[in-house]
C-alpha cells in the first residue's frame, strides 16, 4: 500500500475523465510503488482537522470489520491490548488505577469513508458501533475499580467515569467557560453510574486574569 495525498482534481478535454495531481509516500507512507491499472484499490481516508497541519494525523479505524493484520486482528484488537495489556495481573501498571484517553478524536464524526475496505464508502454508523465496542472492552480489561476518563462522549456514559476538559478558560469569559464545565461536570456526575472522577486542566488566561486564577478553582 501507499498513502497519497490528492493536490489536484483537473477535468480532461473529453469532459468526461479527469487527471488527479497527487503527493505520493505522503505522511509517513511506504516508498511509491507501481499500481497497475484497473486493479489498484483506492480508499478515502478521514483526517483529524484540528490540527495546526493539515492532513498529518490519521484516525484509528475502530470499525469492527475493519480491515484485519497478517494475524488476523482489528485495530481495536491491536490498540487495546497496547492499552491494557500491562495491567494485567503481574503486569508493570498492575497497580494503577485507569486511562485517561485526554481529549483525543473519539467524540468526533468522521463522515462516510470505506471503512471495511471492500471499496465502497460507508456511514459512519459503522465506526461509532466500533467505538461503543472499543470503550466496552477496554472497560472490561480495566474492571470496575479503575478508572477511564476521556472526552465528553455522552454516549457512552456506562463505560467511562468523566471527563478530560482541556483548554480553561476561554480568554474571552473565563468565569463562563470555567462555570460551565462545572455544570458539565455535574451532570455527568448524576447520569453516569460509574463512580466519578474527571480532569480540567486551566490555562489560556491573559495576564489580566491571573488574579482570577485561584478564585476559579474555588469553583
Amino acid at each position: 500500500f501507499e498513502y497519497v495525498r490528492i493536490k489536484n482534481i483537473a477535468k480532461n478535454s473529453d469532459g468526461v475523465s479527469a487527471t488527479l495531481s497527487v503527493e505520493r509516500a505522503f505522511n509517513g507512507s511506504p516508498p511509491p510503488r507501481d499500481f497497475p491499472t484497473q486493479i489498484t484499490h483506492i480508499s478515502s481516508m478521514p483526517w483529524d482537522t484540528r490540527t495546526k497541519l493539515d492532513f498529518r494525523n490519521f484516525f484509528i479505524n475502530y470499525a469492527k470489520d475493519c480491515p484485519k493484520d497478517e494475524g488476523g486482528r482489528t485495530a481495536t484488537d491491536i490498540v487495546v491490548e497496547a492499552m491494557v495489556g500491562s495491567f494485567r495481573e503481574g503486569g508493570i501498571l498492575e497497580r494503577m488505577g485507569g486511562i485517561d484517553l485526554a481529549s483525543g478524536p473519539l467524540s468526533r464524526d468522521l463522515g462516510v469513508a470505506d471503512y471495511n475496505g471492500d471499496g465502497l464508502e460507508e456511514s459512519s454508523d459503522i465506526y461509532w458501533e466500533g467505538v461503543a465496542d472499543f470503550y466496552g472492552r477496554l472497560r472490561e480489561e480495566l474492571g470496575q475499580h479503575r478508572v477511564l476518563t476521556a472526552n465528553m462522549d455522552w454516549n457512552f456514559l456506562n463505560f467511562i467515569n468523566g471527563a478530560n476538559q482541556e483548554g480553561l478558560a476561554r480568554p474571552s469569559d473565563p468565569w463562563n467557560e470555567v462555570s460551565r464545565t462545572v455544570n458539565e461536570m455535574l451532570t455527568w456526575q448524576r447520569l453516569s453510574p460509574l463512580p466519578f472522577v474527571s480532569i480540567a486542566f486551566v490555562q489560556y488566561l491573559t495576564n489580566q486574569e491571573d488574579l482570577l486564577f485561584v478564585q476559579m478553582h474555588r469553583l
